[in-house]
């Protein structure tokens, strides 16, 4: 009896979700544009994350087509995307040789589902000397941490077409998924 009540409940919280399926372009047309910008075009924490990380820690974002959230055009090219809360919004920032090219609002911000990094990002897979060395520099590092960078966390891009004209491209870093819809056609053409 047991049982069932619990698989009655797990059916129950499955039709749920599905009946709650996000839309994504309400959330569109409900997010406004951001209306500051940054002074000179500089991350203000970028001097921080190049204290702190070993190496860049976010990741470099393609596009072959133009992307337009609203009025703003992000054209085609190579991004460097930083997602960022400030000034009480979920933001990214499209960025190109260290400056901020374009602030793109997120549209949603949710956690990341547990254990999607280990599926998802392939594992190196290293020597015994590799191994070594990356041992005795940890414990040699454990001395000395005030000197120490850390490894930046995980990051991952998703970018698939929505509704035929859109582009939904999700940002995951670290426990949070940036999401992110643009239009593919310009409306002022038409």
């Amino acid at each position: 009896m047991r049982k069932i009540f619990y698989i009655l409940i797990l059916i129950a919280i499955n039709i749920t979700s599905f009946a709650t399926a996000t839309d994504y372009i309400k959330l569109y047309e409900q997010t406004n544009k951001v209306d500051f910008t940054f002074y000179n075009n500089i991350d203000p924490y970028q001097d921080e994350d190049n204290f702190r990380y070993a190496y860049s820690p976010y990741p470099l974002f393609r596009t072959s087509t133009d992307l337009y959230f609203k009025d703003t055009m992000v054209p085609h090219g190579y991004y460097i995307l930083t997602p960022r809360h400030y000034k009480n919004r979920d933001i990214v920032l499209f960025k190109v040789s260290g400056k901020v090219s374009y602030i793109i609002p997120a549209i949603k911000k949710e956690p990341v589902p547990f254990g999607f990094y280990e599926k998802n990002i392939p594992k190196v897979k290293k020597t015994k000397w590799q191994k070594f060395h990356d041992g005795f520099f940890e414990k040699m590092n454990n001395f000395f941490k005030s000197s120490r960078k850390v490894t930046p966390p995980s990051a991952f891009i998703t970018a698939e077409r929505y509704e035929h004209k859109y582009l939904l491209v999700k940002l995951y870093y670290a426990d949070d998924i940036y999401v992110m819809l643009f239009n593919l056609i310009d409306k002022n053409k038409y």
